[in-house]
Parts: C-alpha cells; sequence; structure tokens
C-alpha cells in the first residue's frame, strides 16, 4: 500500500473509531491532520471533541503547542473549491500573528486538500520562518503530504494573497 493511501485508510478508519467513541475519533483525526500540518482542521477537530476530561493528555499537549505556534485560531477563507477527480480545496487564514521568535514556523495560510468524505489528502501552507536563526521572516509555500514537505516557492518578506494562492494551487 502507498503513504497516500495508508493515510487515506487511516482518516477512514478514525471516522469510523468516532461512531463508537467520539473523543478517541476525533483525536485519531486530529493527530493525522496535524501530521499532514492541518493546523487550521487539527484545531477544528480538537475544539470539536471538547477537550474535557475524557481527552487525553497529547490532546490537550497539542493544543499547547497549537496555541503555542500561532495555530489555534484559523478563519474559513471563502467556498470550498471542486478541482476534479472528486478533490476540494479550502482555505484558512490565520487569525494569529506569528511567534516571536522568527526561528519557529507559522503558517500564515493553509489550502487544504480534501477528498469528497473531507480526509486531508495535502496541505499548501503560506509559512514564515526566519532562517538561518536571527534573521527575518521569509514566506514560503510549502506543500506537504505523505511524501514529506517540499518547498515550491519563496516570496519573500512579503506573502501573496490568499485568493491568488489558491488559483495557482488548483492549477497544480
Amino acid at each position: 500500500m502507498a503513504r497516500p493511501e495508508a493515510w487515506l485508510r487511516a482518516q477512514k478508519a478514525a471516522r469510523a473509531l468516532q461512531q463508537r467513541s467520539v473523543v478517541d475519533g476525533l483525536w485519531l483525526r486530529a493527530r493525522i491532520a496535524f501530521e499532514l500540518e492541518g493546523y487550521a482542521q487539527a484545531a477544528a477537530l480538537l475544539r470539536q471533541s471538547g477537550l474535557g476530561p475524557d481527552a487525553p493528555d497529547a490532546a490537550l499537549e497539542m493544543q499547547v503547542l497549537l496555541e503555542t505556534l500561532g495555530h489555534w485560531d484559523f478563519a474559513r477563507a471563502g467556498e470550498r473549491v471542486s478541482i476534479g477527480n472528486g478533490l476540494h480545496l479550502q482555505g484558512y487564514r490565520s487569525r494569529q500573528g506569528a511567534p516571536g521568535d522568527a526561528a519557529l514556523k507559522h503558517h500564515a495560510a493553509e489550502i487544504l486538500v480534501l477528498d469528497g468524505e473531507g480526509n486531508l489528502v495535502e496541505t499548501f501552507a503560506i509559512t514564515s520562518q526566519g532562517v538561518p536563526p536571527g534573521a527575518a521572516r521569509q514566506y514560503i509555500l510549502d506543500r506537504i503530504n505523505a511524501f514529506g514537505t517540499q518547498q515550491l516557492r519563496v516570496y519573500g518578506a512579503k506573502p501573496p494573497s490568499l485568493d491568488r494562492l489558491v488559483q495557482a494551487v488548483g492549477a497544480l
């Protein structure tokens, strides 16, 4: 089985688990989204789980990490766009600023590629980070999927508009 298929099967299994245990199913789906750097989806799933007394400690730790890195609060940007083959794009903008330490990577925006069931296939993110340490933040378009992270374009000190980015990603 190929890696992308394994991620999709894991997400389908998490949805099935969610039928028996809502908290566990949502937690597993959030964990998968986190691994694919779909932080907007991971945060939404954690919030949906309620993060109550039944929440795994790791879920609470993930919440703290997402909040610290500025990845906890995203706003949906526009409507879901169909790109064919049963895939859709959904854009999100971060409502939080980047962390004070420029060495920490921050997602200013995300475009999630979702299948027809809402499973995350891959993430395109406008990230910002100061590399090497001590340098000013630079904006970069990253593609994150089951094979890892691929840097697609460096924008420099100013990020592109999300609308323009959705069009460019849809053309890939």
